[in-house]
């Protein structure tokens, strides 16, 4: 589980989000990736929070106009905001990046929604597919997915791949929050959504997730606990 409690080599685990109204004023953002970007402006607020670690992600929601905002590698110099990649979303839409588009994340898709958030745990609301990285990624992708990854080995999977806890997994060890997250694998699943360290899901940092990481640690969950729903047409690159 890519989120946690505390911190890891001097910041918190997890990726966080921010929120914000009309009132905070949108900035342009300048990118290395432009031809795969929406070029804003981006409702910033003055003191983000930012993914800590290598990537560097910035996500906003504007409560105002239920839009999404997303930025990959995201730093403020000079006054001005660089970042690798940026996605505008609208959360009153289903639509999907163009085809062979990046986002704020390397599949194409976007972040927050993934994410696990310890609210919807809390209140037994956790009704959606959770996000998760594996070390490399074949030169095609799946649909919701839009964007392939680097390697050309068939045997890989492609991004948008969609895997969930087998049916058959004993749940018994499991309490509480631990047992909310697995009925969600179990029903909802993981999608395949970056590049990064294998089977890493991903959340937001929250203090109250110490009870589920505990059994969590003590009763492990494996890749091969999981099983590969059948996929919709693979689109190479």
């Amino acid at each position: 589980m890519d989120f946690g409690s505390g911190t890891w080599d001097g910041g918190p685990i997890g990726i966080p989000y921010n929120t914000v109204g009309s009132g905070v004023s949108k900035v342009s953002v300048s990118f290395y990736y432009p031809d795969e970007s929406d070029p804003g402006p981006y409702p910033i607020p003055a003191n983000p929070l930012i993914e800590y670690g290598s990537d560097h992600h910035i996500l906003i929601v504007d409560s105002s106009t239920c839009m999404l905002y997303e930025l990959y590698d995201a730093s403020h110099t000079g006054g001005t905001w660089q970042a690798g990649s940026g996605a505008i979303w609208s959360l009153n839409s289903n639509a999907l990046r163009p085809d062979t588009w990046t986002s704020a994340d390397a599949a194409g898709l976007p972040i927050l929604p993934g994410l696990l958030k310890y609210d919807e745990v809390a209140g037994n609301q956790l009704t959606h597919a959770l996000r998760f990285t594996v070390p490399r990624a074949r030169h095609a992708y799946t649909a919701p997915a839009s964007h392939c990854g680097q390697y050309s080995d068939p045997g890989l999977p492609v991004y948008g791949m969609r895997v969930r806890l087998k049916a058959g997994f004993d749940l018994s060890p499991y309490t509480g929050d631990a047992r909310v997250i697995l009925l969600a694998l179990k029903r909802y699943g993981l999608i395949f959504a970056d590049q990064g360290s294998a089977w890493y899901v991903t959340g937001t940092s929250d203090p109250r997730w110490e009870g589920a990481l505990d059994q969590l640690q003590a009763h492990k969950v494996y890749g091969r606990d999981f099983e590969v729903l059948r996929l919709g047409p693979v689109t190479g690159c």
